[in-house]
C-alpha cells in the first residue's frame, strides 16, 4: 500500500485510539548468516569505510553508501561489490566539503547533502553527478533535511512533500504517547510502514523497533543489533551502519524473516492505551524552559570539549541542573558537533539544537527549533 493512500485511510479512518488496540503483535527476526556486509578492518580502500553516515539500496540492488569521512558516495553491487566512487574532498561540481547524508529521491536518484556548502548535490542511478541544488531554494515545506520534529517524534526526514504529509497522517493515526521520558526517533519505510525506536530517552542503545502501518495499526516488534545504526527499511530488509567495539564502520543488509507461526511479543504500554492526541500544555512557558536548558547544554558541551576534546554524548556527563519534567537527550555527538533533544511530558512536542557538523543540512545552527504539535486543528 502506497503512502498517499495509507494518508487517506489514515484520515478518514480516524485514530485507532478510539478502538480496542492489540496488546501483542508477532516479532520479525534478522537473517543474519544471509546479510549482505560492506566493509573490512584493514585491506582494499574500496572497503574502508570511515563515517558511513548514510545508505540506500538502489531498485535493481545495488548499494550507496555516503562515506562522509573521505567525502564521497560508494557503489557496490547487490552482493556487496565495490563497482564505483563518486564525488571526492573539495568545493566543485559533484564534490563535498562536508558529506552529511544520503537521500534516496525518484527514479534511483540520490541526493547528497554537503552541511559545510548548505547544498545538495544530485547524482544519476548510474552515479554521475547531475547538478547541485542550494539550500535556500528549496521550498520551504521540503525543509529541513535529516531531522523533522512532529509532537515528540524525531523524524528522518524527506525532500518529497507528499511523503511527509502521508508521514504526518500516520502518526495522526497513533495514539499520544504520554507517560514515558524522551521521544521517539521515526525512520519511514520503504513500504508506507513507520518504525519507531522504542524509546529514545536517556541512557544507552535502543535496538527494539515497533512496525506499524500506513493508518497507524501495530504491525510487528523487531530487535536490531547493538551498536547498529537503520539507514533504511524495505518490506523485507533493513539497511544500516555497524560500528565494532573500536568504531570501524560497516554497512549491513540483513533480510527480515517473518514466519507464519512468529512468536508474538508485547507492545509498549503507549502503543496499548486507547489514547488520542490532546494539546496538552503547549505553553510559552513550557518552550521557554526547554530553550533555557538546550542553551544551557550548550555551554555545558564547550566546558565538556574543552576537558576531553570532543562532544559528549550523555548529560550525566555535563554539570548542568534538570528541571522537573524535561528530559534532554544528546542525539549525537563527536568531535566537530553535536545534536541535542528536549522533551517535557506534559507538552507533546520535540525541540531540538544542533551545533556544527551534525547540524542537519537546512537546520539554523545554534538555534532551538521546536517540532509542531499533530494535534488536529492546531
Amino acid at each position: 500500500m502506497g503512502w498517499l493512500t495509507g494518508a487517506v485511510l489514515a484520515l478518514m479512518a480516524g485514530s485507532l485510539g478510539a478502538q480496542q488496540r492489540p496488546a501483542e503483535v508477532v516479532r520479525w527476526t534478522l537473517d543474519t548468516t544471509n546479510a549482505i556486509r560492506i566493509g573490512v578492518r584493514e585491506g582494499a580502500s574500496e572497503y574502508e569505510l570511515f563515517d558511513a553516515t548514510g545508505s540506500a539500496r538502489l531498485s535493481d540492488g545495488r548499494i550507496v553508501v555516503a562515506n562522509a569521512g573521505a567525502r564521497e558516495l560508494r557503489y557496490y553491487d547487490p552482493t556487496g561489490h565495490h563497482v564505483k566512487t563518486s564525488g571526492g574532498r573539495g568545493g566543485g561540481p559533484g564534490e563535498f566539503q562536508y558529506l552529511r547524508n544520503i537521500f534516496q529521491h525518484t527514479a534511483d536518484t540520490v541526493l547528497a547533502a554537503d552541511w559545510m556548502a548548505e547544498r545538495l548535490s544530485v547524482f544519476s542511478p548510474a552515479g554521475a553527478f547531475v547538478h547541485t541544488v542550494a539550500v535556500e531554494d528549496l521550498d520551504q515545506a521540503d525543509r529541513p533535511l535529516g531531522a523533522w520534529l512532529l509532537g515528540p517524534f524525531w523524524i528522518a526526514a524527506s525532500t518529497w512533500r507528499p511523503f511527509r504529509a502521508a508521514v504526518s497522517g500516520t502518526i495522526r493515526a497513533l495514539p499520544r504517547p504520554d507517560g514515558v521520558p524522551g521521544f521517539r526517533f521515526v525512520l519511514p519505510g520503504r513500504d508506507g510502514t513507520l518504525w519507531i525506536a522504542e524509546q529514545m530517552a536517556v541512557g544507552g542503545d535502543t535496538p527494539r523497533w515497533v512496525v506499524v502501518g500506513p493508518a497507524g495499526e501495530p504491525l510487528a516488534l523487531i530487535d536490531l543489533p547493538a551498536r547498529f545504526d537503520l539507514h533504511e527499511a524495505g518490506s523485507d530488509y533493513v539497511l544500516g551502519r555497524w560500528r565494532d567495539a573500536d568504531d570501524v564502520n560497516f554497512v549491513h543488509l540483513y533480510p527480515i524473516v517473518k514466519p507464519a507461526d512468529a512468536a508474538r511479543g508485547r507492545l509498549p504500554r503507549w502503543m496499548r492505551d486507547a489514547r488520542p492526541w490532546s494539546p496538552g500544555a503547549q505553553t510559552a512557558e513550557v518552550r521557554a524552559a526547554i530553550t533555557s536548558l538546550l542553551r544551557n547544554l550548550t555551554t555545558a558541551q564547550e566546558v565538556y570539549f574543552a576537558e576531553h576534546g570532543g562532544y559528549g554524548d550523555d548529560v550525566r556527563q555535563m554539570a548542568i541542573e534538570m528541571p522537573d519534567g524535561i528530559t534532554v537527550m544528546i542525539v549525537e555527538a563527536g568531535r566537530t558537533g553535536w545534536i541535542g533533544a528536549a522533551t517535557h511530558r506534559d507538552a507533546p512536542i520535540v525541540c531540538g539544537m544542533a551545533v556544527g557538523g551534525p547540524t542537519p543540512i537546512g537546520w539554523p545552527e545554534g538555534s532551538v527549533s521546536c517540532g509542531e504539535s499533530p494535534t488536529p486543528g492546531r
